[in-house]
């Protein structure tokens, strides 16, 4: 095998592959990159037995073939090498860096341990929406998340598909992110509705590796997704089980509905937060023109901040763990937040105050 690269392109591409390989694993293979010419295309691939990532990466073929490569050790010498052209090469079991100033040898392991990645059987993409909107959208939907050991189903996003309305949540039993998106945003392929849960870990990486400038296509079999965009593809498993029936717990009424701006109440509970308990809660008393914050902790002092909102409905005081309200009310998008608080040990809606296609729902910390 010989390639030539410019350092650059071939930089951005280890640091994207790389970041998947198992540095820890017991099977060394599983700490290597592969790099292969397929199809007359240089593409490196990296797993971890759950995700699979593939990237595309231009450079002139001199010489076909295969190789897999340490990528810690790979990753490292390319981000510091300084001249514009790389070249790589196979020699037997080494395997060749070499530049104007600077050359190298490594030792491989055989291509043929390398894991397949899996292939999904069904071609046909079931949906197809900008990669940009789906990045925005899951990092949304994720601020309601955390890793379970105990409850597999919850750890990761639900996405379902059904009357033309593409809904995607998560939850982490504590609080529930869910947003929908209308027709005219994506291309839904077939008239059978599904819904499938992706792991945690796959969406991250979906959320760093998939580039914003293009169209994503999403391929499903039985147990299998694959995320395909311009010049990379990332293969996980599906969590097998089934995922909380989450609509039932979005409460039909609300005690009462405030209004406020998104960044004033941002403020409000991190300076409040300062003198939070050790169990980091906050209580917010609601007032007919403003939300109270307030917060103690016993030996060190207490404080409150005002934020002025708009109020309707009765008012009453409501305690949170401020890290969960924090994370609701920065996942909105818009510049208005709309709470709409339950007392009683009842669970609040965060939303757009302009927008109803997301919300979050919080449960308070028990009276």
């Amino acid at each position: 095998m010989k390639l030539v690269f410019v350092k650059n392109n071939l930089k951005r591409v280890v640091e994207i592959v790389a970041k998947i390989c198992n540095e820890s694993s017991n099977l060394p293979i599983l700490k290597n990159l592969l790099i292969k010419v397929d199809n007359g295309e240089i593409k490196l691939s990296a797993t971890n037995l759950e995700i699979g990532v593939t990237q595309i990466c231009p450079g002139k073929i001199i010489e076909s073939g295969a190789v897999t490569v340490p990528a810690g050790v790979f990753s490292s010498i390319i981000s510091n090498l300084t001249s514009e052209v790389v070249n790589l090469s196979t020699e037997k079991d080494k395997f060749n860096i070499q530049t104007d100033n600077y050359e190298a040898q490594i030792q491989t392991l055989a291509v043929d341990d390398f894991p397949i990645i899996p292939n999904i059987t069904n071609k046909d993409p079931v949906l197809i929406l900008p990669a940009a909107r789906l990045k925005e959208i899951i990092a949304q939907v994720m601020s309601a998340t955390t890793f379970s050991e105990l409850r597999p189903e919850i750890n990761g996003i639900f996405i379902s598909a059904e009357n033309n309305e593409l809904r995607i949540a998560g939850t982490d039993s504590f609080r529930l992110a869910e947003r929908i998106i209308y027709k005219d945003e994506f291309s839904l392929k077939g008239d059978e509705g599904w819904s499938l849960i992706a792991p945690l870990k796959t969406v991250n990486e979906l959320i760093r590796v998939l580039p914003e400038g293009e169209e994503v296509k999403i391929y499903i079999d039985s147990n299998q997704i694959m995320f395909s965009g311009e010049g990379v593809m990332i293969v996980s498993h599906l969590i097998d089980g089934s995922f909380p029936d989450y609509k039932q717990i979005i409460p039909s009424a609300y005690d009462t509905e405030v209004v406020a701006l998104k960044e004033e109440m941002v403020t409000a509970l991190k300076v409040v937060s300062v003198l939070s308990s050790k169990i980091s809660d906050v209580t917010l008393a609601v007032n007919k023109n403003f939300i109270e914050i307030t917060s103690m902790s016993q030996g060190v002092g207490e404080n409150k901040y005002l934020v002025p909102a708009k109020v309707a409905g009765g008012g009453g005081k409501v305690v949170f763990n401020w890290h969960y309200l924090l994370s609701g009310i920065r996942s909105v998008k818009g510049g208005e937040i709309k709470l709409k608080v339950n007392f009683k040990d009842k669970p609040t809606a965060i939303k757009d105050s302009s927008d109803d296609s997301y919300i979050y729902i919080l449960m308070p910390v028990k009276s």
